[in-house]
């Protein structure tokens, strides 16, 4: 738990990083006017998760090897901010920072938000952050900051055709009172730590990145799109979600409390793979092509096919794929 005693008012965290972050903040907006997505390209963002990216897969707190040495003072810089990220969860590469409560994720919802959200930077740490960000911008941001571009470039003309029918299925499939109605924040990042995207519950932004091999082209449509969901469409208390939840636990089925994620996944992938096949392309969704469907959700491959695959095809209803997927868990 976090001891407020010692919390610094983000304002105070802005306020020492303003002058690196002057003119290097990229705001953009979606593809064209009306769009869902207002997407930013942040320095101070990028450079964040960059380095948890780099401090969770450092073998230690004395490597650093994605951003390059200046100066023994840049490298003492590197190496408090390397030790502290570390300490503060980045060492854990099987949990993603969203998942706790340490300094780090508080940090992070304050960067995402540039609000007067709760942080934790001693004065040492914050000289450090500093200084390891202005040899980011110094290096690599320029390179990161076009890539992002290029990835966004792509992704928008997508978008300019694609996405108001997207947006008009998911509503129809996902039904909410925020679907379709409230656009989010995308931030892009060149990397992400060791998630390809994320929501956050504490800003309700979405965090993307652009670097994976497994983000790029139709991958980078579906997977907006799945962040998306996850903002306007699958929160705790939305239709299906709630509906389902309901008949796991009548069922004392808790173990099975996240399909609503794996239908997520399927939802959101057939209907890229749908779009895709308008443009002459055959598209693998990334559920099946990353495995998720062979490893974590073996149980679940036929049941989304059988129980959703109708009702993503308007051949069912929500009501009628929930009953079939309560009769098919019960033999798992």
């Amino acid at each position: 738990m976090i001891n407020r005693k010692h919390l610094f008012a983000v304002s105070l965290i802005l306020m020492i990083f303003q002058p690196v972050m002057a003119k290097t903040e990229s705001y953009y907006t979606g593809a064209k006017s009306g769009s869902l997505f207002q997407f930013h390209n942040r320095m101070t963002v990028n450079f964040h998760h960059y380095f948890y990216w780099c401090a969770q897969f450092s073998r230690s707190n004395r490597e650093h090897p994605c951003l390059p040495l200046l100066s023994q003072d840049q490298k003492g810089a590197l190496d408090t901010l390397m030790s502290w990220y570390q300490s503060n969860g980045a060492n854990d590469k099987l949990h993603h920072m969203l998942f706790s409560d340490s300094k780090l994720t508080w940090l992070n919802a304050s960067l995402l938000s540039s609000s007067k959200t709760e942080a934790i930077l001693a004065p040492g740490i914050r000289t450090a952050f500093v200084r390891s960000l202005d040899i980011y911008k110094q290096t690599l941001w320029p390179k990161h900051e076009l890539e992002n571009m290029k990835w966004l470039k792509a992704l928008q003309h997508k978008l300019e055709k694609y996405e108001s029918g997207m947006v008009d299925n998911l509503a129809s499939l996902l039904p909410s009172h925020t679907m379709g109605q409230q656009s989010v924040i995308v931030d892009i990042v060149y990397r992400a730590g060791n998630k390809g995207a994320y929501t956050s519950s504490r800003t309700s932004h979405v965090v993307i990145n652009t670097a994976a091999s497994d983000y790029q082209d139709w991958a980078a449509f579906e997977m907006l799109f799945h962040e998306y969901g996850h903002a306007r469409g699958m929160a705790k208390h939305d239709q299906l979600r709630l509906a389902l939840s309901k008949h796991l636990q009548h069922m004392n089925k808790g173990q099975h409390s996240t399909f609503w994620h794996a239908i997520l996944f399927y939802t959101v992938g057939e209907l890229t793979q749908h779009i895709a096949k308008l443009e002459g392309q055959d598209y693998r969704p990334y559920a099946f092509k990353n495995e998720l469907f062979s490893r974590k959700w073996r149980h679940y491959k036929n049941i989304v096919r059988l129980a959703w695959g109708p009702y993503v095809d308007g051949r069912s209803s929500m009501n009628q794929a929930i009953q079939l997927t309560s009769a098919l868990l019960k033999a798992i």
